[in-house]
């Protein structure tokens, strides 16, 4: 870490010592936090979407935050493991090893190699108490930080899950059997956060905490994420995962050729920000096929507009097509060049089933929308600019809309 050389002068001279030097004195550990690289995110890991990794940290490109603690929380079925998979599957891509912390018995070698996953580049450890995956973790923030840094691999920890820990008391109180109830399992919890969230954020460790929720029974019930306040206080991204049936013929087809339920093809996943230090809070929506890859586009298409991405649903018409409609149907379209350089217009239409794509220059069956044909690198980066991220990032100190909208109302 650099250290900031002193601005002061030494004691004695007559000039002012600065405040750095007097708290460096106290304590070397304390940094300005401009170098502190605690208070830096130095990577960013691909959720396996590009919409998801926007409702997480405000753009397409990033994701999950190194040194920082993601929740992912639901019921059984919502995806959770296959999510934290999904990622574990890219930080492999960019060098990190895994570390996944099972105390469901859930994973296996196929399971993992079926994801996508390098079980060569992963460790699986079996996890029961609390207190062991806290042992645990710090232990292994301990070793890496007496490493040098240039001989350290990068590391991403995965706990599937935080609901299915007991506390120690818990679990000799089961051995013992003794029914009293447990009060000591929500303050294990607390402790494993506070003595390991300031480790991981040093370390650049990314940790991934699966989680249950359970049924509040107020009044007005709501879904609250298992684990109490001190996975609340301490996680930087808390997603909420609901499904829901996903409709996808092809897959249907495969299922009921394979035996299976067609209803059993695959779900829509509904991933809503509970809680984000990065965004503002914006509910996505992704797919978990069952026969075939995930697409990392689906999500995007509520955000695409003529203005922003040249993309509308519709048809590519020449101009004595457009000389024939109505003034208020020559309203809609747009001038563009079709694919051999000549004039046309996309015409809006919600009842065909193709998408006029202004940078191909004509029309596409509306079923290559997910594609990189259509969804280019560029596109997909001016689109972030333009929109993803002014939508998702929480704006900066220097931003006057509240102001603005203040004063449009007066």
């Amino acid at each position: 870490m650099a250290v900031k050389k002193s601005t002061g002068i030494n004691p004695g001279s007559g000039k002012k010592k600065s405040m750095f030097d007097i708290i460096k004195s106290v304590d070397k550990s304390a940094e300005i936090l401009a170098e502190d690289k605690t208070a830096e995110i130095s990577d960013y890991i691909d959720t396996g979407n590009y919409i998801l990794n926007a409702a997480i940290t405000g753009s397409m490109f990033k994701g999950v935050p190194a040194g920082r603690c993601t929740v992912l929380a639901g019921d059984p079925g919502t995806g959770k493991t296959y999510l934290a998979m999904s990622i574990c599957r890219n930080a492999q891509k960019k060098g990190y090893f895994v570390v996944y912390m099972d105390s469901e018995a859930s994973v296996d070698t196929e399971f993992i190699k079926r994801l996508g996953c390098d079980p060569e580049r992963m460790m699986v450890k079996p996890v029961m108490t609390i207190s062991e995956v806290s042992t645990f973790v710090s232990n292994i923030c301990k070793q890496i930080s007496e490493t040098p840094e240039e001989e350290r691999d990068k590391l991403i920890l995965v706990l599937d899950s935080l609901g299915n820990l007991t506390s120690d008391k818990e679990y000799n109180d089961t051995v013992e059997g003794n029914s009293k109830r447990d009060m000591t399992k929500q303050q294990e919890i607390k402790a494993l956060f506070r003595t390991n969230a300031t480790a991981l954020g040093r370390l650049n460790i990314p940790f991934i905490v699966n989680s249950h929720v359970y049924q509040t029974l107020d009044l007005y019930a709501k879904k609250i994420v298992s684990g109490g306040s001190g996975i609340n206080f301490n996680a930087s991204v808390t997603l909420m995962l609901s499904v829901s049936k996903m409709d996808d013929r092809e897959s249907d087809k495969i299922a009921a050729s394979k035996g299976g339920e067609v209803m059993k093809t695959g779900v829509i996943v509904t991933a809503k920000p509970q809680k984000s230090r990065f965004t503002i809070p914006h509910v996505v929506q992704f797919q978990i096929p069952f026969y075939k890859a995930p697409n990392p586009y689906v999500g995007i298409e509520q955000y695409l507009n003529w203005d922003n991405s040249g993309i509308i649903q519709g048809s590519v018409i020449d101009q004595k097509a457009y000389d024939k409609l109505s003034d208020a149907e020559k309203s809609t379209c747009h001038p563009m060049k079709d694919e051999n350089g000549a004039d046309c217009y996309a015409f809006p239409r919600s009842t065909v089933r193709t998408i006029v794509v202004r940078h191909l220059g004509k029309q596409v069956p509306i079923a290559e929308l997910f594609t990189p044909k259509v969804l280019t690198e560029e596109l997909l980066h001016s689109l972030d600019e333009s929109t993803i991220r002014p939508n998702f990032e929480l704006p900066t100190t220097g931003s006057t809309a509240d102001i603005d909208e203040l004063l449009e109302n007066e």
